[in-house]
């Protein structure tokens, strides 16, 4: 470690994933070891940076070390208020749900982020510019031993049957979620990205994508459950219609195999409990997140996500 390299400690987070890095002394967030921080993550698959308490800008510079590209939200499952609008705008808050300047403070299920497209985030990077009062916590859980909690019949289910991903947007809805009011821009996003269109006479689309429920990335040598199931079911419960997911053959997912999933999943969820001006790097690859709910409407979290990791 050289004199600018700034000293830190590394705890584990949870018995089953993730560290704390904080510092050992004097240092910033910028000077930490670029290759020890990819080593970290490696390892624990989620690190949490908490004591260097770094401004907005660090937050942005400090992500910058890891990834060359970092994506927007266009075709996202909800919107996001852009918060860097002078720059590349890809630091997003999510409070900002469909529009709604109020937040919605219910939780959300565990899932990989965007895994309803072909051109989703490597990393994310969560900072932490205001905590609940009480609860909202964010969840992770490790994709590996999520898929080891599950059944070897409901195992199979998955290996054997890919997930389809259904939308459906009336016109206000899909230039809200693809960011224009262009429908070549929306076609040409959705041909890179693996979905299928359908138009309607009234300027209506479909989309559909199928995917792996279960991935195997390359920085783990098991399984990964890792995908977007559990958000979508619970739309679903909640009466949504126009956000689904089937089996790839268009069939009905099963209540024993969503209600096994949901059980393993709370029981491999584990809670980040936030301090201000914390962020958390999260590999999108093997781990998955999610958060509480909570009641303190003054809760803000921004993130961003990183196309590919600079190994």
């Amino acid at each position: 470690m050289n004199s600018t390299t700034t000293p830190y400690r590394v705890e584990s987070l949870f018995d089953t994933i993730g560290a704390v890095v904080t510092p050992d002394g004097d240092g910033g967030l910028l000077n930490l070891s670029r290759d020890a921080v990819l080593s970290l993550l490696k390892k624990h698959g989620a690190l949490l940076f908490r004591g260097f308490a770094p401004e907005l800008e660090a937050y942005q510079a400090f992500s910058d070390l890891f990834c060359a590209e970092f994506i927007t939200y266009m075709g996202g499952g909800y919107q996001r208020q852009v918060i860097n609008t002078e720059g590349d705008q890809t630091i997003l808050s999510v409070n900002y749900y469909l529009g709604q300047q109020h937040q919605r403070t219910f939780g959300l299920p565990l899932h990989g982020e965007m895994y309803y497209i072909d051109h989703r985030p490597d990393v994310m990077f969560f900072y932490c510019v205001h905590p609940a009062s009480r609860d909202g916590e964010t969840t992770v859980a490790d994709g590996a031993l999520l898929y080891q909690a599950l059944s070897p019949k409901t195992q199979d289910c998955f290996n054997r049957q890919r997930l389809k991903y259904i939308r459906s947007y009336q016109r206000e809805d899909w230039q809200a979620r693809f960011l224009t009011e262009d429908m070549a821009v929306v076609q040409q996003f959705c041909h890179d990205n693996g979905l299928s269109i359908t138009q309607h006479g009234d300027d209506s689309i479909d989309t559909e994508y199928v995917s792996p429920g279960v991935m195997h990335p390359p920085r783990s040598d098991r399984p990964v459950f890792i995908n977007n199931l559990l958000p979508v079911i619970w739309q679903e419960e909640n009466g949504s219609t126009n956000n689904i997911v089937r089996w790839e053959d268009g069939s009905q997912i099963s209540a024993d195999i969503i209600e096994e999933t949901k059980a393993a999943a709370d029981r491999c969820t584990r809670l980040v409990a936030w301090q201000p001006l914390e962020i958390l790097m999260v590999d999108n690859t093997r781990v998955l997140h999610g958060r509480k709910a909570f009641e303190d409407n003054h809760r803000e979290i921004y993130t961003r996500m990183g196309r590919s990791i600079l190994w």
